[in-house]
């Protein structure tokens, strides 16, 4: 596939940029070379290279979730600045009418 100037007009309208007449040309020949290049990528012999997920390697670091049948409330209320009822208690963020 060869970047030519209607195909960078038509890019440039649907990222709504406007781009001089006098740089059409430019922005073809660099979408040219940077399609070549992915070309050239897509040709490699990779073997059984796995594709990566990430650049490192991720293991999952959360706990099993288990019931557990315990109510730790009150504990857990203790860590509030303002309880009542056995809820927190927070500034209201909404007005009412």
């Amino acid at each position: 596939m060869a970047a030519d100037i209607k195909t960078i007009k038509k890019i440039a309208d649907l990222a709504a940029i406007f781009i001089e007449e006098n740089e059409l040309e430019a922005y073809a020949a660099q979408l040219d070379t940077i399609i070549n290049y992915m070309e050239e990528l897509k040709n490699l012999d990779i073997g059984d290279t796995k594709p990566m997920e990430h650049i490192l390697q991720m293991n999952n670091v959360f706990r099993e979730d288990k019931v557990t049948g315990q109510n730790m409330r009150n504990e857990l209320i203790k860590n509030a600045n303002i309880a009542k009822d056995g809820y927190f208690k927070v500034p209201a963020v909404v007005d009412l009418l």
